[in-house]
């Protein structure tokens, strides 16, 4: 399920219209709803999140944060991500999907 959580960050992302990651810095971070907040990082490590919980992600990981709380860590192979009520992959992709 971590590659439909791929999937959605890709489609909110080219829907937005937004340059490609490379052209944007080698970096990405939105809010996602005021709940969920996703960061992006490209080739170089670089410290992303929220202001309050910034993280030193590794090239080519996204950090997830639920309500300001770190929820995961995923790369396109794989990853952790809570598995709570409200945070957890489904209710991730469902708020991707509708900020597209």
């Amino acid at each position: 399920m971590i590659t439909e959580v791929f999937c959605a960050v890709m489609d909110l992302h080219q829907r937005l219209g937004l340059p490609s990651i490379k052209d944007m810095g080698g970096s990405w971070e939105r809010d996602v709803d005021g709940r969920w907040f996703i960061a992006i990082n490209g080739p170089e490590a670089r410290s992303l999140g929220p202001d309050e919980w910034k993280l030193d992600l590794p090239p080519w990981h996204m950090g997830v944060w639920f309500n300001g709380w770190l929820a995961g860590i995923l790369t396109p192979a794989g990853g952790t991500l809570a598995a709570g009520a409200l945070a957890n992959e489904e209710t991730l992709i469902e708020a991707l999907r509708k900020a597209a």
